[in-house]
């Protein structure tokens, strides 16, 4: 045990021990009542604002009288932050609770971190001719999208169960003629997110694109009018009711 901790807390691992005690203090926190899985949600800034989970009200009862067959077709590459976004969800990031997904990567890391420790080098004793601190620094970028590639694979049975608990939208056809608010720069060649509210009021976080010709604002209002499956992103039109 004292071997461990000796390991543990070593200059290759002391950083990825420390966000484990991170993960720790904080899955404690969420046992006890003091917070839950949704806490730590992250907002985004990347270039454009990108509100994750912040309450909008919107009218939900909207007719849909749109004529989609033009705009079906729109081109939905991602621009600005859109490859961003796109990685988010890659990670399951956005579909399953943000901290579930960080917690599986960072166990990950600090494991992979251990086992390069002891198979290695131990304690000061050189890494491939190198010092165990620049090891470790060497070592984070891989280390850190293998243990992001563990986290998605992990996480992958959890998405349906989590969008069921967060929304009542069952399937994406759900979503098509509902009313959402946008919550950064969406434009036809800039894919961008909008929040769609619940009738009981859980929201519904999407990637969109506008319309061809069209263009949002953050905080705007738009109508959902088309599920592009390929891409998993919706088309949204301008709603002024």
């Amino acid at each position: 045990m004292s071997e461990l901790i000796n390991t543990a807390f070593s200059g290759s691992n002391i950083a990825y021990t420390t966000l484990l005690l991170f993960v720790f203090l904080y899955w404690f926190t969420v046992i006890i009542g003091v917070f839950d899985t949704n806490s730590l949600d992250i907002d985004v800034d990347a270039d454009v604002d990108v509100d994750v989970g912040v309450d909008v009200d919107a009218d939900v009862d909207a007719d849909v009288d749109a004529d989609v067959d033009a705009d079906a077709d729109t081109d939905v590459s991602g621009g600005g932050a859109g490859w961003f976004l796109t990685t988010l969800s890659f990670f399951n990031i956005g579909k399953v609770p943000f901290m579930i997904v960080m917690s599986v990567a960072i166990l990950s890391m600090w494991a992979i971190s251990m086992m390069a420790h002891s198979y290695l080098g131990k304690g000061t004793t050189p890494y491939l001719g190198m010092g165990s601190t620049a090891f470790s620094l060497i070592l984070f970028p891989v280390n850190f999208f293998v243990g992001m590639f563990i986290a998605k694979a992990a996480t992958q049975p959890l998405r349906g169960a989590f969008k069921d608990e967060v929304n009542e939208f069952k399937g994406n056809e759900d979503v098509i003629g509902k009313i959402c608010i946008t919550s950064m720069t969406i434009t036809d060649a800039m894919m961008g997110q909008a929040d769609v509210k619940s009738e009981r009021g859980a929201l519904l976080t999407i990637r969109a694109k506008a319309t061809k010709g069209n263009s949002f604002k953050s905080g705007d209002k738009a109508l959902v009018v088309h599920y592009n499956e390929e891409q998993e992103i919706y088309l949204i039109e301008p709603f002024d009711h």
